[in-house]
């Protein structure tokens, strides 16, 4: 492989990594505003976590389908998506739960902080399979 050839796929991972950053903190905020929303309508936070992470989900593959990775998408990367998503409402739930849990009731942001500890784990996960599986071009 050329060093031209390796500079690029760095330039377009960087790119896609900055994209990636911008779209995710755009559906965070989308999933924290409907999160926040749910709660204060008196719904569970459990079920609000997981309502919320699911509208955040369809605005994600939209936005990285397009603007992130530019590709056009078709029902294997959607299927992918789909499975890749379910996958990471689980661990989104579960890490928003422990951090529930584990952080004292007597802190004032500790909802803010177990919904943040969700989505770092959560996104890390998602930006390596949506490069790697679900949005990934065949090598040229």
């Amino acid at each position: 492989m050329s060093s031209d050839r390796a500079t690029g796929r760095s330039d377009a991972a960087h790119q896609q990594a900055l994209r990636f950053l911008l779209v995710g903190a755009t559906t965070v905020a989308i999933d924290f505003v409907v999160y926040q929303l749910l709660a204060l309508t008196g719904v569970a936070l459990t079920p609000a976590k997981a309502i919320s992470f699911v509208v955040a989900t369809v605005c994600a593959y939209l936005f990285n389908r397009t603007y992130t990775f530019g590709v056009v998408g078709g029902r294997r990367a959607a299927v992918s998506f789909t499975m890749l998503y379910a996958v990471t409402l689980v661990v989104n739930v579960g890490v928003n739960a422990l951090g529930l849990e584990l952080i004292p009731a007597t802190w004032d942001l500790r909802v803010v902080a177990a919904f943040l500890c969700a989505q770092v784990v959560s996104s890390t996960i998602n930006f390596f399979f949506m490069r790697h599986v679900v949005f990934a071009t065949p090598a040229r």
